[in-house]
């Protein structure tokens, strides 16, 4: 991949040192956002395995869920296509053992990696060519 990929699409192949090989980006933004949601204790399920509970519905577009059951699931998603889109998410909530109706949902700031995204709409994804978001799913 180009120097300029994101650490959203490293996410999306679960490979956590992408932005180490660009050599500047301190890389303790994101860790900490690690510990914050439990990474550890998450079941990564890939856009390409038959349980992964997120799809996008634009080819050009991958989508990773970090699930821990019951509790909360972080997306990444991230934008293969030349030009700005905006995408649904479509969610099998069961599989993440959520429930719609008693989520929060929010895209954090991730220090030097991502800006907070206020009104995060699942139906309504906008996202940068070479870009993505990491989404966090909380059990309320």
């Amino acid at each position: 991949l180009m120097a300029h990929a994101s650490v959203q699409r490293g996410m999306v192949y679960g490979i956590s040192h992408r932005f180490a090989w660009q050599g500047s980006t301190n890389p303790s933004g994101l860790w900490a956002w690690w510990d914050r949601f439990g990474i550890r204790e998450a079941d990564m399920r890939g856009y390409w395995m038959p349980d992964c509970p997120v799809k996008t519905g634009d080819p050009a577009v991958k989508a990773t869920a970090y699930v821990r059951p019951g509790q909360r699931t972080a997306i990444a998603v991230a934008s293969w296509a030349p030009d700005r889109v905006t995408v649904r998410l479509d969610i099998d909530w069961a599989a993440m053992g959520l429930t719609p109706s008693a989520v929060q949902i929010r895209v954090p700031a991730i220090p030097g990696f991502q800006e907070a995204l206020p009104d995060v709409d699942l139906d309504a994804l906008p996202i940068a060519p070479d870009q993505g978001w990491i989404l966090e799913l909380t059990a309320i």
